[in-house]
């Protein structure tokens, strides 16, 4: 139906269309339930988007992906991905590690 209002449709400049799924994906013995949406070609012009080409790996399978605005492989986008993860990794190992460096092993050995 949506192929047809596409193609008969003189008044709009453009249609879209998407629907809502289910999905269950497993890997590594683990199964996880998750909602997805099957979008039209013409979804993202439609809403003034201009998507760019990335890469997404499922399953040894390569699919080009299309979303908002960035390359998935841009250098300056890696390099920042890059150092905030090394940042919130240090913050998360260093916090507990200066916590437990301040207490008296002796007084945490007599509450054992």
């Amino acid at each position: 139906m949506f192929r047809d209002l596409e193609r008969d449709q003189k008044v709009f400049t453009g249609i879209a269309a998407h629907r809502l799924f289910s999905a269950n994906v497993g890997y590594q013995g683990q199964t996880l339930t998750g909602e997805g949406l099957l979008v039209s070609g013409s979804y993202f012009p439609v809403l003034g988007l201009t998507p760019v080409q990335g890469r997404l790996i499922l399953s040894g399978y390569l699919a080009r992906t299309q979303l908002f605005g960035m390359l998935a492989y841009d250098p300056v986008v890696l390099g920042l991905a890059a150092i905030v993860l090394v940042v919130v990794a240090l913050g998360a190992g260093l916090a507990p590690a200066i916590r437990a460096s301040r207490v008296d092993p002796m007084r945490a050995l007599r509450y054992e």
